[in-house]
């Protein structure tokens, strides 16, 4: 599936389904938001069935952006039952978007300690 644009309120509808959602705030006019997308879009295809990847213009849904505190852009934010369980803002690589939705998907392989050094910190 491609990476769906949503207005706010079809955004509402998708994260009160209880969904696994990660939400894509972004731009037409800032770079790093296109070098984001095609990111996002890789992600909507690997997950299609499994988590709902989508996009929603900052500058459109401007009170949306603002009811969620995202005040950075690109922000990422995943809901998982209704509620906001990660957020990221700038830009990152593939994997680091992946292992947000495979914990969520997979609870029970997380191994905490190879997550935190995958992210680049030591313990």
């Amino acid at each position: 599936m491609a990476l769906i644009q949503m207005d706010g309120e079809e955004f509402g509808s998708a994260v009160s389904s209880g969904q696994l959602v990660m939400a894509y705030f972004w731009t037409d006019w800032h770079d790093t938001c296109e070098e984001m997308t095609p990111i996002m879009e890789e992600l909507a295809q690997r997950y299609d069935g499994q988590a709902l990847v989508v996009a929603i213009n900052a500058d459109r849904e401007g009170f949306l952006a603002l009811e969620l505190d995202v005040y950075s852009i690109p922000t990422v934010i995943v809901y998982q039952d209704g509620r906001e369980v990660d957020r990221l803002a700038g830009i990152g690589p593939l994997d680091l978007y992946e292992q947000l939705l495979d914990v969520r998907l997979h609870p029970e392989d997380l191994n905490p300690f190879e997550l935190i050094t995958s992210m680049g910190y030591t313990l």
